[in-house]
């Protein structure tokens, strides 16, 4: 089974691929949420800096994926970006 592709056209090469592909345009570099919070990676392995722990870091990358999209799934660029 093959990856899906976003809605902006991107076809990632794996699950991997399209998580890394909906951080980039998800995340901001100053690590707010839409929820007003910092959500980053801590000092801790596999820790969020707002207390959530994942067990894998495809796990804390969907953490972060889930965090940031907004409902509209408006990416920072102004273009759509999920699963298609």
């Amino acid at each position: 089974m093959s990856a899906p592709h976003c809605r902006c056209g991107y076809r990632p090469n794996d699950d991997l691929d399209f998580l890394d592909h909906l951080q980039e345009v998800f995340i901001p570099l100053d690590g707010i949420a839409p929820d007003g919070h910092l959500h980053d990676e801590g000092e801790s392995r596999l820790a969020c800096l707002c207390g959530f722990k994942a067990a894998t870091a495809p796990e804390l990358d969907a953490h972060f994926v889930a965090v940031f999209t907004t409902a509209s799934h408006l990416g920072l660029d102004g273009q759509v970006h999920a699963a298609h």
